[in-house]
């Protein structure tokens, strides 16, 4: 459960956070091979490292997901723009505090996410499934 009051939005980001869940393993793993062999540099990220987190959603930990949502309802933003969107979990955080704020105002919304792997970009462009 999500606290975002929707349950089509709730299941979805129970799916994502579980996908990402099953991720963290390889992640910790990755990373720490990485930087025990000398072979990362945390400034930039090479090639290898790119291709590695290139299916990984890298997702907000639901808490920190929960707050950017609360905020955006404090704030009342109608437009947000998301740099690295990955599969979508803040996004859909933020998509629907814009959504109730537009919605109480009777205006428009909109956000907008960057995200540079297509294929990542394509799973938020799936909601409302």
């Amino acid at each position: 459960m999500t606290g975002l009051g929707d349950p089509r939005l709730d299941e979805m980001l129970d799916r994502l956070y579980s996908a990402d869940s099953g991720q963290q393993a390889d992640l910790t793993q990755y990373f720490t091979d990485r930087a025990g062999a000398g072979t990362l540099n945390w400034r930039q990220l090479d090639h290898d490292a790119h291709q590695f987190l290139a299916d990984k959603l890298v997702a907000l930990d639901p808490d920190k997901a929960l707050f950017c949502h609360r905020l955006c309802l404090a704030l009342r933003a109608t437009r947000v723009v998301e740099a690295g969107t990955s599969h979508g979990v803040s996004t859909l955080h933020l998509a629907q505090a814009v959504r109730l704020v537009s919605e109480a105002g009777g205006g428009d919304g909109v956000v907008i996410g960057i995200e540079y792997e297509p294929d990542k970009a394509a799973v938020p462009r799936r909601w409302p499934p």
